[in-house]
């Protein structure tokens, strides 16, 4: 690592991998989802209660076959939601601290004339 273009691609890496993780997990909740026959057959409060961290009243609702598919959605839903709360904060920060030290490594080269 002799110059600051290293950094600045380590960089863009690691934001092009924080968007590609976000993508999968994304896809991955996605294919949990309820079934729109399911879905349709609870009342709304109760599919949308299931979808909700700390709940638990729902679960007498449903009827034991589903409950299953419930918990995978829910489970999913949530894994998703807490990465994008966990990557979307720690990973843009990340980003522009390297960004940062990269300008800052390129001045100090170019004020002490080694570029």
């Amino acid at each position: 690592m002799e110059d600051p273009q290293s950094i600045i691609l380590i960089a863009r890496a690691i934001l092009l991998g924080y968007v590609l993780v976000v993508v999968l997990i994304g896809l991955w909740a996605f294919m949990a989802r309820l079934p729109d026959g399911i879905r349709s057959s609870y009342p709304e409060r109760t599919v949308y209660w299931s979808q909700l961290p700390f709940t638990e009243e729902w679960r007498s609702v449903i009827a034991p076959e589903h409950l299953p598919l419930f918990v995978r959605a829910r489970t999913r839903r949530q894994v998703l939601l807490l990465a994008l709360v966990v990557l979307g904060t720690y990973m843009p920060l990340l980003y522009g601290y390297l960004s940062m030290v990269a300008e800052v490594w390129q001045c100090h080269l170019n004020a002490s004339g080694q570029m």
